[in-house]
């Protein structure tokens, strides 16, 4: 199959060529380049590379047709404070790159596979739960995970970058009612492994790990780094996606994909993984919670699951092992 992924030198782009291309796919990826981190992918992929600003109608419309398009390209200002200041760079990157993929999949009779996040949710429904305080972390009682039907895309503080995910993911939707264009959407949580870039904001399991490499200090924003969040390696989330393009009808389903409450951990728990890991600790900065940052959030997987027999399969030990083993090269790299 010739599948074209867009912010294909990102990193879940770029993780997810390369197991597809070993499956024997023939993929091409395309990126603008601005993100950070991926000109080291360039290499890689230099003979399925094609530069493309998804912003841009004309850059989009020369791209050779496909059978798939992965839309992975993403807004890199995911902090609710930096949307806010510049609300028009996350609805342009992310709502009207999307609208120009969609018409180029129109125009070709592609397929899209759609990556979305959880932040299109109302968390408000979170308050609802007894919040329980264990020593090392925040558990909501009877919480089994953020799913759709109990979790609204309606109301609720999502800041400007959730916004711009749910223009979106709701065009996504509306391509396929309005005009037959097949689709499948997965709303991802944090996903994390070898070769992320992250940030406090974003990506903050690597953050962490780079952090202890130059013996810098972490940051725990509000409930004293008992704030539990899930993870998903990249490996596992590539693993779903294969088995949708295999599997799916592409019949507009919306899926729930995260870590899930086996692969849930606190930041307090996290720093006692890499305190083991790197046999010494790093300091700890406190800053207060933030707005709309609930202390409990992971995935319910349950129904995609039930659909294509998949489950995480890498550890939270094992995902922060392999990150220190292999960070330790990018170290160098300023944050």
């Amino acid at each position: 199959m010739k599948i074209l992924i867009t912010g294909g030198l990102g990193f879940i782009g770029s993780n997810l060529a390369r197991h597809l291309i070993g499956l024997g796919h023939d993929v091409l990826v395309a990126d603008n380049l601005i993100r950070r981190g991926s000109e080291r992918n360039l290499a890689d992929f230099e003979p399925h590379f094609l530069y493309c600003d998804f912003r841009n109608e004309e850059d989009v419309a020369l791209l050779p047709g496909a059978d798939l398009i992965i839309n992975c390209h993403a807004e890199m200002v995911t902090t609710g404070q930096k949307g806010y200041q510049h609300p028009e760079l996350p609805i342009r990157n992310n709502g009207f790159s999307t609208l120009n993929v969609l018409n180029w999949a129109r125009r070709h009779g592609a397929r899209v596979m759609h990556v979305s996040t959880n932040r299109v949710y109302n968390l408000e429904p979170l308050e609802r739960y007894e919040q329980l305080d264990r020593e090392t972390r925040i558990e909501l009682k009877d919480f089994e995970g953020i799913r759709r039907g109990l979790f609204s895309t309606d109301g609720g503080e999502k800041g400007i970058y959730g916004i711009s995910k749910l223009v979106a993911d709701a065009l996504v939707q509306e391509y396929f009612w309005a005009f037959g264009v097949p689709a499948v959407i997965n709303r991802i949580g944090s996903i994390t492994g070898p070769g992320q870039f992250g940030c406090a904001e974003q990506g903050w399991a690597s953050h962490f790990v780079m952090s202890y490499w130059k013996r810098e200090p972490i940051t725990f924003i509000g409930y004293g780094g008992k704030q539990v969040r899930d993870l998903l390696h990249v490996r596992d989330l590539c693993r779903l996606f294969a088995a949708q393009i295999e599997n799916s009808d592409f019949r507009c389903e919306v899926n729930d994909v995260g870590g899930g409450k086996t692969r849930a951990i606190s930041l307090l728990e996290a720093k006692a993984i890499l305190d083991r890991a790197f046999g010494y600790e790093v300091p700890v900065l406190h800053k207060p919670a933030k707005k709309a940052d609930p202390p409990v959030t992971f995935m319910d997987n349950r129904e995609v699951t039930a659909a294509y027999g998949w489950t995480p399969e890498t550890t939270l030990e094992a995902m922060f092992t392999e990150m220190v083993d292999l960070a330790a090269p990018l170290a160098t790299i300023s944050s």
